[in-house]
């Protein structure tokens, strides 16, 4: 399965806007909850990110199911090694956030 694994580190935050976004009568009428859905997403779904996101980029190219919310085994293990591989490359990298995994 050709993954795409993506860890929001500020998960706990909505996902930030450009102030020119923010303004739009467009945004505005969704923030006043006249629009449920974005796309594929709803729209909490698109403003509160989940911490960890799995995504099969051929079967879903539109990144719209998360397989880590009904994981299956393979699932499970696909996420664990490609978390183990993310966390070796920030290791070597020197990732700044690290600091953050230590203090979680």
């Amino acid at each position: 399965m050709p993954s795409k694994l993506i860890n929001n580190l500020a998960h706990k935050l909505e996902v930030p806007s450009a102030s020119d976004l923010w303004d739009s009568p467009t945004w505005q009428a969704i923030l006043k909850g006249k629009v449920k859905q974005l796309g594929v997403r709803s729209f909490q779904d698109t403003i509160q990110r989940p911490e960890w996101e799995l995504f099969d980029v051929t079967a879903d190219p539109n990144e719209a199911k998360n397989l880590l919310t009904n994981p299956t085994s393979a699932v499970t293990k696909e996420f664990e090694s490609l978390k183990a591989r993310l966390t070796a490359w920030r290791k070597a990298t020197n990732d700044p956030w690290l600091i953050k995994d230590k203090h979680e």
